[in-house]
């Protein structure tokens, strides 16, 4: 399969890391970017996100977040501790009754990294792939249609707002 890569005598799968950037303001306020109704995924479309993206290979970790950053929105952040790991599946058939569906028809384990960051300045210019962007407060995170697993969705949330609670909100 054009999926599997020999290595020895290990037939592997793809993975993708990607990383995500938990943006936020000195008010507080984290960044929403909304998916364009001209997005090449149909089924992303209209969904709000927190801006990040996949880490190429032979990229850092840290290249590959200011990349994402800065292709996505413009402006420059701070990143810090990684605050919650998620993974998906993008593959043409669910395994355990959960896929995405792959746009480039191989199918990949994606492992996310998501990532404190402080916003510090620029203005916010989107690229193809957003059409809106809003700063919330973190806790009105449900009003925004975020889509996929809602229960991945909630743990995700769950993780950022304990991050949030014993780094920012005592500091306020």
């Amino acid at each position: 399969e054009k999926n599997k890569r020999w290595i020895g005598v290990v037939k592997m799968k793809l993975f993708r890391v990607s990383q995500k950037a938990f943006i936020r303001n000195d008010e507080g306020q984290l960044l929403l970017v909304r998916f364009s109704p001209n997005l090449h995924d149909p089924k992303l479309r209209g969904l709000w996100d927190i801006p990040g993206g996949g880490v190429e290979f032979g990229e850092s970790l840290e290249s590959a977040f200011d990349r994402e950053v800065k292709e996505e929105i413009g402006v420059e952040v701070k990143r810090g501790d990684i605050i919650t790991v998620w993974d998906w599946l993008a593959t043409p058939k669910p395994i355990q009754g959960k896929a995405y569906k792959s746009i480039d028809g191989n199918d990949y384990h994606g492992i996310i990294l998501g990532f404190d960051a402080q916003y510090i300045g620029g203005e916010i210019k989107l690229n193809e792939e957003h059409d809106r962007h809003e700063w919330i407060d973190p806790y009105r995170w449900r009003e925004f249609n975020t889509g996929f697993e809602l229960r991945k969705i909630e743990r995700i949330w769950k993780d950022y707002l304990r991050w949030y609670e014993t780094h920012i909100s005592k500091t306020d």
